[in-house]
């Protein structure tokens, strides 16, 4: 949470964190998932209006995987949209500053810790949710 206070409180955003997650010893680069994690944040933050919500939660739905969702209660995703948002270059709002990579290149580094990264939104103003999931320490995926 440290690596986005600031885009947190600049925005007067609140933060909900629910760290629920008994198995989450991982063998990563712990400076690569650093900076997915500041990826998906930073978006999370960009696109959820001042004094709205962003949550981070983490569990673990067998003992093999830790799953972490960031939530935000932002302007959400179009569906049509939702598919192509790890894309090169893609962005969901043309308004918007950046080169679309954040994404891709977290996908890229989620997938090299053996692991799965994807998007759901329930559309335009519903806000959007990441899911990222990766192998705990001792599990062969």
């Amino acid at each position: 949470m440290e690596i986005v206070r600031s885009n947190i409180q600049d925005r007067h955003l609140k933060l909900s964190v629910a760290l629920l997650a008994s198995h989450y010893e991982l063998v990563a680069d712990p400076a690569r998932l650093e900076q997915v994690f500041w990826n998906v944040f930073r978006n999370a933050c960009k696109f959820t209006p001042e004094n709205g919500a962003v949550s981070v939660r983490s569990y673990n739905p067998n003992p093999r995987t830790i799953t972490i969702e960031i939530s935000d209660n932002g302007i959400g995703i179009e569906p049509q949209f939702v598919g192509r948002v790890f894309a090169a270059f893609e962005r969901a709002d043309s308004r918007s500053e950046g080169l679309g990579l954040g994404l891709a290149i977290s996908k890229a580094i989620v997938e090299m810790h053996a692991g799965t990264i994807r998007a759901r939104s329930e559309g335009r103003g519903k806000g959007t949710t990441f899911v990222i999931e990766l192998p705990v320490r001792g599990s062969s995926r």
